[in-house]
């Protein structure tokens, strides 16, 4: 039996045990374009109850707790009216991973879809004008929603809040300290002694980007992927969608490069500039949290260039914005990062 032979069979019997019904599919799962992190699939049922009829989405995620957090997450979300797919089922069964969500399919596509680099460029004036603003609203909306709820089901799901925000990026820098890398100490007590002023906590995505959002023909915006969702100050998800924006996995020849660095060191200011027009931040606590993304994100290549198998593999995204995220961090911070070489399989 293959992986989506074994998937489909314990689908069924979950979704069969959650409803009641005895039901089919009138599409088998096959998996779809997504993150590196989870596995998804796209199906559709047959003799089921009203709310799973059309195109489905399953998500499969490798670790009970986070994927117990991003259900809570996006549950709630979804139920206060936020642009983002209801939660159907979700839970733990053999065969499906840690944990797993069934969620209608979402309409719509990346801000990003069809774009491509080259003799094109010119093409991605468009998105210049627009993108940070779908970004910003999108945020806006998301912080304006009040945390209370969401803290109290966390708490009773057994999730610490305390946990949450900085804590777990900055537990990442202590994991990528090895004799076969360096800076990720310095930049541990760089972030310590520069730590911002607390602030008020909101309900942040933690990895707000262009393609984890779907615009439909109607203009509508979705937010998808809720992995880093978190309860932090809101300069979090400015900071670390900046970062995003400004480092941004676009792997292009020599050349093209200082083209691309300028474009999106305008995206990333545009967001800010626009974030700030709407709602009063903190810049400084703006730059500490960019730079906490950027260190996360070397640190987690650290750790996947030693440990072969990993996530962080070498087609993933932090690979080819290696050299950014370090030259960002080092004008941020002052600090070096020096990143071990891949190990290789059979080595």
């Amino acid at each position: 039996m293959g992986q989506s032979d074994e998937v489909a069979r314990a689908l069924l019997e979950a979704l069969s045990a959650e409803t009641g019904h005895k039901i089919s599919f009138r599409r088998a799962p096959q998996r779809i374009g997504g993150g590196f992190w989870a596995q998804i699939y796209g199906f559709e049922l047959d003799h089921a109850p009203a709310a799973f009829v059309g195109p489905l989405v399953l998500r499969v995620m490798p670790d009970a707790v986070a994927g117990r957090r991003e259900t809570i997450v996006q549950r709630w979300l979804a139920d206060t009216g936020y642009r983002t797919p209801s939660v159907l089922a979700s839970g733990t069964a053999p065969g499906l991973g840690a944990a797993f969500m069934v969620m209608p399919l979402a309409e719509g596509r990346s801000p990003l879809t069809g774009l491509r680099l080259g003799p094109a460029l010119f093409r991605l004036r468009p998105i210049l004008k627009t993108l940070p603003a779908i970004l910003v609203d999108a945020a806006l909306q998301l912080h304006a929603c009040e945390p209370a709820g969401l803290r109290v089901l966390l708490d009773d799901a057994g999730v610490e809040a305390s946990e949450l925000g900085a804590a777990p990026y900055l537990a990442a820098l202590e994991g990528a300290t090895s004799n076969q890398s360096s800076g990720f100490d310095l930049l541990r007590s760089w972030f310590d002694d520069h730590r911002p002023t607390p602030a008020n906590a909101v309900v942040c995505h933690g990895d707000l980007h262009p393609f984890n959002l779907l615009i439909d023909d109607r203009g509508t915006v979705t937010v998808l992927d809720w992995t880093s969702a978190t309860l932090a100050p809101r300069e979090m998800d400015i900071g670390f969608t900046a970062a995003l924006l400004r480092c941004a996995p676009i792997g292009v020849p020599g050349p093209l490069r200082p083209i691309i660095a300028r474009i999106t060191t305008h995206l990333a200011t545009s967001f800010i500039d626009s974030y700030r027009n709407t709602t009063e931040i903190d810049a400084p606590a703006v730059e500490w949290w960019e730079a906490l993304q950027h260190a996360r994100c070397l640190a987690d290549l650290a750790h996947g260039r030693l440990t072969p198998g990993s996530v962080v593999g070498p087609l993933h995204p932090f690979e080819t914005s290696a050299r950014a995220m370090t030259d960002r961090t080092r004008r941020l911070t002052g600090i070096a990062v020096v990143l071990p070489e891949r190990v290789r399989i059979g080595m």
